[in-house]
């Protein structure tokens, strides 16, 4: 039922640098799907290095009714490779984006049919979320990505909580959905996608493991997790943005988790038995050090 002139009705966004050994897993994943609508995948490769774009554009030579691959001359970065991915979801015309990054990949073939027959039914959801395992890529063991102690998460919870929504699980509706000029501005944009969402309306989940998140050390999550202070930081950056451009509906929650934050953070280089953190450690305990880091951030 698909064409080349065919409206999808679910665009999938994938983004992928060098991940020859997992990218084919992530397109079949895709490919697999039966759903009584028009899936479109769109791939946006940031200049790989290594084998990746040969595997992808085998795939959309194969698929070209399928898949739309956008190649970046040179590598732009995450952030921007990203965004051009959301652009092109935007502008197809699709009713839903889906989201799997090129290192991970779905396991359920009723997938998108699950997902987005649960939206069509619920319009009071923006988006939807299901159960997905963690895959430790060294050891090969698997692990529940989370527990989840609800089914529907607001704005708030998402607040609260950051990235408990492993992003190959999204589905969410495209109308309403658009991206301020400060979301290039953060490096962590799953939760800044999240949040955007969620002033659309409330977030539910499908309580069923369809997808697999792949934790290797070439991630950008585990490159992030490696500089806690730096991720810290990002996250104060990320809710003074969003501050701003919700007007401050949320400030007093925003002030709440950024003082844990902070918080954390201070222990976290407090507990560090190394002597080249020492004059941080002292920077840390400064509430001038804050405020000059933060406009550092924002500027």
């Amino acid at each position: 039922m698909q064409g080349p002139d065919t409206q999808p009705m679910v665009a999938v966004w994938m983004v992928t640098y060098n991940h020859e050994a997992y990218i084919a897993q992530a397109i079949e994943g895709v490919l697999m799907q039966q759903t009584n609508f028009v899936v479109q995948l769109f791939i946006g490769d940031d200049a790989s290095t290594d084998a990746t774009t040969s595997i992808c554009k085998a795939y959309q030579e194969k698929h070209p009714e399928k898949i739309t691959l956008l190649q970046h001359p040179e590598n732009i970065g995450s952030i921007q490779n990203a965004k051009s991915v959301y652009e092109a979801c935007l502008n197809s015309g699709a009713k839903y984006m889906a989201m799997c990054e090129g290192d991970d990949y779905w396991t359920n073939t009723q997938k998108l049919q699950k997902q987005v027959d649960l939206l069509e039914a619920h319009p009071q959801y923006s988006l939807c979320f299901h159960d997905a395992w963690l895959l430790m890529n060294k050891s090969g063991t698997m692990h529940e990505y989370a527990a989840y102690p609800q089914d529907t998460y607001d704005t708030v919870a998402v607040l609260i909580k950051g990235a408990f929504i492993p992003t190959l699980s999204i589905v969410c509706r495209v109308e309403g959905l658009n991206f301020p000029n400060w979301f290039s501005r953060t490096s962590i944009g799953d939760i800044a996608f999240v949040l955007m969402n969620s002033l659309q309306g409330d977030i539910i989940l499908l309580r069923e493991k369809m997808g697999v998140y792949r934790k290797h050390e070439k991630g950008v999550s585990v490159e992030m997790e490696a500089n806690q202070i730096q991720l810290s930081l990002e996250s104060v950056k990320l809710l003074h943005y969003f501050n701003l451009h919700t007007q401050f509906k949320y400030d007093h929650i925003i002030q709440e988790v950024n003082k844990a934050t902070l918080y954390r953070m201070k222990h976290f280089v407090a507990y560090q038995n190394t002597s080249d953190t020492r004059p941080l450690r002292q920077k840390l305990v400064s509430p001038d050090f804050w405020r000059r880091k933060i406009r550092e951030l924002i500027s």
